[in-house]
């Protein structure tokens, strides 16, 4: 869709200016004589990594950081433990992340610590997407920052953030096949090619895949095309251009989720009806075949980095530009039984059409440096970003455009979508947002006393602007929130007990913007969070054990809920807001990484998470409730054995055990009486890598859920029962 031609201007123009500045700096740059090419400190050394662990990360502070100097808990999904465990889709990966659990009805969308984050991030970037099914496909890394991150990122939840780090081109001429099948009528392909394509001069990478991903509920599957090619240009010894771009096309039929049974007397939710009450299974999914959500995504990239003569100096500018379109036509209605006229064991049928096109142009400016000062070693670095954001939102509604069916005669079903959206009765959204923003921000890391002592101190400050063009009301209506300004600082400490054990605490704050304009024109100010991390180290100098242990407290506050006694007593009906919600999440984690022996690697995880709502003015009954979809036990287990001598050389053994405590599904509902149970899931591993030097190849079998839980794997969808996946693959 296009933006009206009284769209308000927005920044993004500026972006695309200095993006074509950017591209010319190279030819600006004085040549330099040849020497040895050093790594960005803008880029993250795998070099360092030891099988499942990470020695370094990236999303902390955007510099290469050891883990063990930093004063705050971050775990790192290594490429090597994406590998051994075969993992698909991010889903998978983040399993194995205790602190993080399954949130909304969205793939790809988790609360960490208890909050729910929109998106994950892409190279610390909005992924933007609403369908967030995610390949791995094209993942280098997958980093976890606990706790507030706005320093770095700006507007984020307090839980924290999950950033999804991409490949990027190599001097050295590698690639891989690789072919997967599973039940469900699963299958994938994908290729990686990466090398040289001009001396030392450039190298490309092309990684290109087609997927179609079943499910066990009926109709249910993601059909997903993955292009993505990329150049890295040396144009100096100590400056480089990276230029990327990641096209993907996803056809997805969703699962509409179980539905919840009512109790006949009061009404309240008392259970799930699939697999439960009137014979319906639990695969029974009410958005039948020909639901449809529908999302291409485009990510442009240009990342320039230059060291500076001393290598003390660095400078990176980067453009990024995601555009991703919905197009979506699906069943809705079916959450629950009819309450009405005492029709238990019917539910209704709505359709809903949906067209969101979105675009976000982003341009960050950094520049790092260290300096010695006596004994104490300063690294700083100064941060500049701006980004425009748009989106363009039309939905069609018809509520009962089909017969309601009734559960107990499955004649009755009737999945059609009967009527075009632009014939449907309802228009609830016609929208164009806007959303600018410009950002400073500082950080400051400093050693003391031979590296003992390491401290963090950062400050960011953001000025957002908003506008609303509504397009539902003649003549259109374009309403402007006011500029928000937010300071979020962070810091802390970490101090080396020993080589191996370090101590650390940490302070750091969030926000979010308030964009909610009471009918008298009163607005509210940005909900923020806050938190504290206090916690011990663990790094062994061979590699064999690192843990992180944390207790956290994190608050958010300012969260603007509708005042009902003000649209009750309202005599227009209007819709009014109030700034009455506190949420608080407190616990503690335990993250390990593990080779007792060698070829014997595992990872731990364990969270307790208590997140609940501690004050709503306009619901007192929601206080106390547990914030939704935030089990309190959280447990993770990965380990994996690779025979290297005897006569199972060659072969390998993994296992893994994902286990979650009961969980409310939303802290707003106050007569819910039912929640998500607890479950334990098993997940196994079998294969065989030959020792073949020229063209290495591995098959791998792996088992899903292979002890036929069942559970909800999010939003009221059931997880796969017991499944296959066998995969091949292929490098030279």
């Amino acid at each position: 869709m296009n933006a009206p031609s009284d769209t308000p201007p927005t920044q993004h123009r500026f972006a695309c200016l200095k993006f074509f500045l950017l591209m010319a700096m190279p030819v600006l740059l004085p040549a330099q004589e040849s020497e040895v090419v050093q790594l960005s400190p803008f880029e993250v050394s795998t070099e360092k990594d030891v099988g499942y662990y990470a020695g370094n990360s990236i999303s902390a502070t955007k510099t290469n950081v050891p883990l063990q100097k930093l004063p705050m808990n971050v775990q790192v999904m290594t490429r090597t433990f994406l590998d051994d465990l075969n993992a698909t889709d991010i889903e998978s990966i983040i399993a194995y992340a205790a602190s993080a659990s399954p949130a909304t009805n969205e793939p790809g969308r988790f609360a960490l610590r208890g909050f729910v984050n929109p998106n994950p991030m892409r190279n610390g970037v909005d992924t933007l997407s609403e369908t967030n099914f995610v390949s791995t496909l094209t993942l280098d890394r997958v980093e976890i920052v606990k706790g507030p991150a706005a320093i770095l990122y700006g507007i984020t939840e307090p839980g924290g953030l999950i950033n999804m780090i991409t490949k990027k081109p190599l001097f050295k001429q590698q690639g891989s096949l690789g072919l997967q099948v599973g039940d469900y009528s699963t299958t994938r392909a994908e290729i990686d090619l990466t090398g040289p394509i001009a001396g030392d001069k450039v190298a490309y990478r092309l990684i290109a895949g087609q997927s179609n991903i079943g499910y066990e509920a009926d109709y249910a599957e993601d059909d997903t095309t993955t292009i993505a090619p990329s150049l890295l240009f040396q144009v100096t010894p100590r400056t480089t251009l990276l230029l990327a771009m990641e096209y993907q096309d996803l056809k997805s039929n969703p699962d509409t989720g179980a539905i919840l049974k009512l109790d006949e007397t009061t009404g309240a939710r008392i259970g799930f009806i699939n697999g439960n009450y009137y014979g319906v299974p639990k695969t029974f999914n009410h958005m039948g075949p020909d639901g449809r959500k529908d999302t291409e995504t485009t990510f442009l990239t240009a990342d320039l980095q230059h060291r500076f003569a001393d290598d003390r100096w660095a400078l990176r500018t980067v453009y990024t530009r995601t555009e991703t379109s919905l197009d979506q036509d699906t069943r809705l209605g079916a959450g629950a039984e009819i309450r009405l006229q005492n029709r238990y064991g019917w539910v209704r049928n709505h359709i809903l059409a949906r067209l969101v096109d979105r675009t976000e142009d982003v341009f960050q400016g950094e520049l790092t440096g260290q300096i010695e000062a006596g004994d104490i070693t300063h690294r700083i670095l100064l941060g500049y970003e701006m980004t425009a954001y748009e989106q363009d939102q039309k939905a069609f509604r018809q509520n009962n455009a089909i017969a309601p069916m009734d559960l107990n005669n499955p004649s009755s079903w009737d999945f059609s979508i009967p009527i075009a959206p632009e014939n449907r009765a309802l228009r609830p959204a016609d929208f164009f947002s806007t959303q600018d923003t410009w950002s400073v921000y500082a950080v400051h890391q400093a050693e003391f006393f031979d590296g003992k002592l390491n401290s963090l101190l950062g400050i960011r400050y953001d000025v957002v602007e908003a506008t609303t063009l509504n397009r539902l009301v003649t003549p259109a209506s374009l309403g402007a929130v006011p500029t928000t300004k937010s300071w979020t600082p962070q810091f802390g400490l970490l101090y080396a007990l020993t080589p191996t054990v370090g101590i650390y605490g940490s302070y750091s704050e969030s926000f979010i913007p308030n964009t909610a304009v009471n009918p008298d024109g009163s607005l509210f100010d940005p909900a923020t969070g806050e938190g504290y991390d206090f916690g011990l180290k663990f790094n062994a100098q061979d590699g064999r054990f690192n843990a992180t242990l944390s207790v956290f407290d994190i608050s958010k506050v300012n969260i603007v809920r509708q005042d009902g006694d003000r649209r009750n007593n309202d005599p227009q009906g209007r819709l009014w807001f109030i700034a009455s919600g506190e949420e608080r999440s407190r616990g503690y984690e335990a993250d390990i990484i593990m080779t007792p022996v060698e070829n014997y690697q595992m990872t731990i995880s364990y969270a307790y998470i208590d997140a609940y709502v501690v004050s709503n003015a306009d619901a007192p009954a929601e206080e106390g409730n547990q914030l939704g979809e935030a089990p309190k036990h959280n447990f993770a287990w990965w380990n994996k054995y690779s025979f290297s001598t005897g006569p199972l050389k060659g072969f390998f053994a993994g296992a893994g055990i994902t286990s979650r405590s009961k969980s409310k599904l939303d802290s707003q509902v106050v007569n819910l009486t039912v929640s998500y149970p607890s479950f334990t899931a098993v997940d196994l591993v079998l294969g065989y890598k030959s020792t073949e030097a020229k063209y290495p190849w591995e098959v791998t079998l792996r088992l899903n859920n292979a002890t036929d839980e069942t559970y909800f794997a999010r939003n009221r969808s059931y997880a796969d029962g017991r499944n296959f996946q066998a995969t091949a693959k292929i490098s030279f």
